[in-house]
């Protein structure tokens, strides 16, 4: 799915204005890449119109220090900068392998799929977020009913229910809620999505498993070959 991708990142959006301000604090030798999820990633990409108070992002150093001096915390700015932990971004798995990276003034930024952004959302689903959902397919047409499908069979697991102290997070009862929405009907989440991602992932155990043990036999049968039992008997070595 390609849903115009890779993007043109429009800079010239609150959210592109602060990652440059951040940048500039930032010694580029330092390496690393910069995340930036939710909202603010979708108006890089998609449509400047979509409105983020702050910057979700995450990365695999501390830039809080860098927050702090460029003035983009709470409190500090308008449109704020707000450092979290990778797990945060709950999606789907491949999110990586289609995330567009580019290189801004030495530094990499790391902009997840506009499908995955979404993915995210569901976990949530407030009001805001099935503006997004609505925005994305106006602008792009994407993702289709069984585009949707499909990729939710692979990312089933943001799905699941959250932990007890996570109350009110019910991602099956949103999907519910986003098909109406999206598209004028029902889905029966279970047996839609969930079933079939089940299946799904206990063929490539049984692939995997069925491999295993045809290496295993193969292996077998060179360690229990002896040469001396294909000897006549009483033959001698030369």
């Amino acid at each position: 799915m390609s849903l115009s991708w890779p993007p043109l990142v429009n800079w010239n959006t609150p959210a592109g204005k602060l990652l440059d301000h951040l940048i500039e604090t930032l010694e580029p030798k330092e390496g690393g890449i910069i995340t930036v999820f939710g909202s603010a990633a979708l108006q890089l990409v998609v449509d400047e119109g979509f409105l983020s108070g702050d910057v979700d992002l995450f990365s695999d150093r501390d830039l809080n220090e860098a927050i702090q001096t460029a003035g983009l915390k709470k409190g500090q700015a308008s449109v704020c900068a707000h450092f979290c932990e990778e797990l945060t971004f709950q999606t789907s798995p491949k999110w990586k392998d289609r995330a567009y990276l580019v290189n801004r003034f030495g530094v990499q930024i790391r902009i997840p799929h506009q499908l995955d952004i979404l993915i995210s959302k569901l976990i949530r689903l407030e009001p805001k977020d099935l503006d997004a959902f609505r925005t994305v397919r106006l602008r792009t047409g994407h993702p289709t009913e069984s585009e949707l499908t499909d990729e939710l069979q692979i990312a089933v697991d943001v799905l699941r229910p959250g932990f007890d102290e996570e109350h009110g997070k019910n991602p099956i009862e949103n999907v519910r809620i986003l098909w109406k929405e999206l598209f004028d009907h029902s889905i029966d989440v279970h047996r839609q999505i969930i079933i079939p991602a089940i299946a799904r992932r206990r063929g490539g155990y049984e692939r995997a498993q069925g491999f295993l043990k045809a290496e295993l036999r193969s292996l077998s049968k060179v360690i229990h070959y002896s040469p001396s039992k294909q000897k006549g008997q009483g033959e001698r070595d030369p």
